[in-house]
């Protein structure tokens, strides 16, 4: 008689225990199938660890590049509210000799001491980075006006992410960061730039 052999497991992370099937006193064949499959599956888990540390580098040295390379920021959602990390970090850059150029329909006027325009469209000047903190769901349209002025970079700050936008800041051959702070990456490789002249 035939036995048929038993389908693989559906991921590579989901694996029989041998005891479990010791348990319902499998065949030695059976057995022999379940360490195999576990054997492949630590091999993928390492192989995804791997590359996991890859890009992580990566990551880490993309961010480094930009902080070190461009000086002129702008930041989408700056905020009005010194409490919030929308305000925190970029006057922190800006205390470290970036220059912020704040994005904020709802507010008029200055803040941090820099004119602030309704949109990344209204610069009249060369922007080297876009710094997001707006949520996730805007970031591809954002991007795509990183990419409309010109743009090197587009960085969405810590908890941001967004496929698409790094789809559409790839495509136009932009570094691109997410989810990572700008003012914590800033400290790790001790990045500071000059203070500009009032």
């Amino acid at each position: 008689m035939v036995r048929n052999r038993p389908d693989p497991p559906k991921s590579p992370f989901r694996c029989a225990s041998v005891g479990s099937l010791a348990s319902r006193q499998p065949s030695p064949s059976k057995l022999r199938f379940v360490a195999f499959e576990c054997e492949i599956s630590r091999i993928d888990v390492e192989r995804l660890e791997i590359i996991e540390r890859v890009g992580q580098a990566r990551r880490v040295e993309t961010a480094e590049r930009i902080l070190r390379q461009y000086s002129t920021w702008a930041v989408v959602g700056l905020s009005r509210d010194p409490s919030k990390a929308a305000a925190r970090v970029p006057a922190t850059l800006q205390a470290h000799g970036f220059r912020i150029v704040p994005i904020n329909p709802t507010v008029s006027g200055e803040l941090l001491d820099e004119k602030v325009y309704a949109s990344l469209r209204d610069i009249p000047f060369p922007i080297d980075v876009v710094l997001v903190f707006r949520p996730a769901a805007e970031a591809p349209a954002i991007a795509r006006d990183a990419v409309a002025i010109g743009a090197h970079a587009l960085w969405l700050q810590l908890g941001i992410e967004s496929e698409e936008a790094a789809e559409i800041a790839g495509e136009a051959g932009l570094a691109f960061v997410q989810d990572r702070c700008s003012a914590v990456e800033r400290s790790i490789h001790d990045v500071a730039r000059a203070q500009r002249l009032s």
